[in-house]
C-alpha cells in the first residue's frame, strides 16, 4: 500500500503524537509499505529519515500528495485539513490522541468536531476513547521497546515523575501524597522529570513542605537518558488529575521495569493492564495509601509485575503496526 500520514505536529517537535507518528511509518516501511509523512511542523535542518516528509504544503500540494496514496492515517481530526484529505478521494482514519474537548466545558469547536467525527473512520487507543469517540476501532499505543526496556541494575526506592508540569499532569497531588508518607520512609526522594510553566508553583509547595533537600526537579529528558533514569527507580508515579486518553510514559516505565501508580479514570489504566496501582483522579489521600503500600511491601513490585512480558508485548511496534496495516488495507479493499 501507499500511505500517507498526515501528523499536524511531527519531529523536532516533541510530543506523545509525533513519535507515534514516526513509529507508525518507520514500521509500515519496514514492512514493505511506501509512506509518506505531511505535517504543518516547519524544520529548517535536513530530514534523515527512511521516508520522505512533506513539511508545511499548500493545499494544492497536500491534496496531490494524498491522492497519490492508497489511504490516509491522520492525526488528530484538524478541521482546517480534514476537507482536503477527503477531497482526495482516498480513504481517511482518524486516530484521535485526546477527547476532543472537555466534557464538562465543550466548546463549540469540539461539538463540531465531535459531529464530524460520527462520520469518519475512526481509531483511539483505550476503552475510555472509545466511549468519548463513537464508531471507533481500537489499537494501543506502540512503544519504543528498543530503547524502553529493563535491566539488571540496582533501583532505588525513590519515587519518580515524569510529564509536563502543568495543573492537570497532577505533579502537585504528588508532592502532597509524598508529603504524607516522608517522614515515615526518610531514605525515600522524589525525582521530578519534566519542563512546564508550573515550576515554580511545584517548587513553592515543595519549600512549603520543607521537602527541598528530598525532591529533585531534574529537568526534561527524554530517549536513552529517560529510560536510564527510568530503570534506577522501582516506582514511577503518573498522578494525572484529567482523563488521560492513554498515557504513554505509564508504559515506557514498565517496559523499564517500574512499578506504575496511575490515575484511575482515563486511558493510563489500559496502558498498565492489571501491573500496577491505581488511585483516584486528584485525591493526594488515596495516592498516599499507594505509596505508603509500595514503600511498606518490598514484594508487592514483583507480584504486580508478574506476566507483563505479555502485556508490552502487546504494545510492541511491529504488533500495533501490524494492526494498523490489516485496518487500513480491509477498508482499501472493500
Amino acid at each position: 500500500m501507499k500511505i500517507a500520514i498526515y501528523s499536524s505536529h511531527f519531529r523536532p517537535s516533541i510530543g506523545g503524537m509525533e513519535a507515534i507518528a514516526e513509529m507508525l511509518a518507520e514500521e509500515f516501511q519496514r514492512c514493505g509499505h511506501e509512506v509518506v509523512v505531511l505535517t504543518e511542523t516547519t524544520y529548517d535542518g535536513k530530514d534523515e529519515f527512511p521516508f520522505p516528509v512533506m513539511r508545511h504544503p499548500s493545499r494544492m500540494a497536500l491534496l496531490a500528495a494524498c491522492r497519490r496514496c492508497d489511504v490516509i492515517l491522520a492525526m488528530p481530526l484538524a478541521l482546517h485539513s480534514l476537507p482536503i484529505l477527503l477531497a482526495s478521494g482516498r480513504p481517511v482514519f482518524i486516530r484521535h490522541p485526546s477527547p476532543l474537548g472537555n466534557d464538562a466545558r465543550l466548546r463549540p469547536v469540539d461539538r463540531l468536531k465531535r459531529f464530524v467525527a460520527r462520520f469518519t473512520n475512526n481509531i483511539v487507543q483505550s476503552r475510555y476513547m472509545a466511549s468519548v469517540v463513537r464508531n471507533a476501532v481500537i489499537i494501543r499505543n506502540p512503544y519504543d521497546d528498543k530503547t524502553f526496556f529493563t535491566s539488571d541494575m540496582p533501583r532505588s526506592t525513590d519515587l519518580l515523575f515524569v510529564g509536563r508540569l502543568s495543573p492537570v499532569k497532577g505533579c502537585d497531588t504528588l508532592i502532597e501524597a509524598f508529603a504524607g508518607v516522608a517522614d515515615e520512609f526518610p531514605e525515600v526522594r522524589l525525582n521530578i522529570v519534566g519542563v512546564g510553566d508550573f515550576r515554580d508553583t511545584l517548587e513553592q509547595l515543595v519549600a512549603q513542605h520543607e521537602l527541598s533537600t528530598r525532591v529533585t526537579f531534574m529537568g526534561p529528558k527524554r530517549g536513552d537518558e529517560l529510560a536510564e533514569i527510568m530503570r534506577r527507580h522501582k516506582v514511577l508515579v503518573v498522578p494525572s488529575r484529567y482523563h488521560e486518553p492513554f498515557g504513554i510514559v505509564a508504559l515506557e516505565g514498565l517496559g523499564c521495569g517500574c512499578l506504575p501508580i496511575v490515575s484511575r479514570h482515563g486511558g493510563l489504566v489500559d496502558a498498565i493492564g492489571p501491573h500496577g496501582l491505581t488511585f483516584e483522579n486528584g485525591d493526594a489521600d488515596d495516592l498516599e495509601r499507594c505509596l505508603r503500600r509500595v514503600l511498606q511491601e518490598p514484594g508487592l513490585s514483583a507480584e504486580l509485575l508478574q506476566g507483563v512480558e505479555g502485556h508490552l508485548r502487546e504494545h510492541e511496534k511491529n504488533p500495533v503496526a501490524q494492526r494498523y496495516l490489516d485496518v487500513l488495507s480491509e477498508r482499501v479493499k472493500q
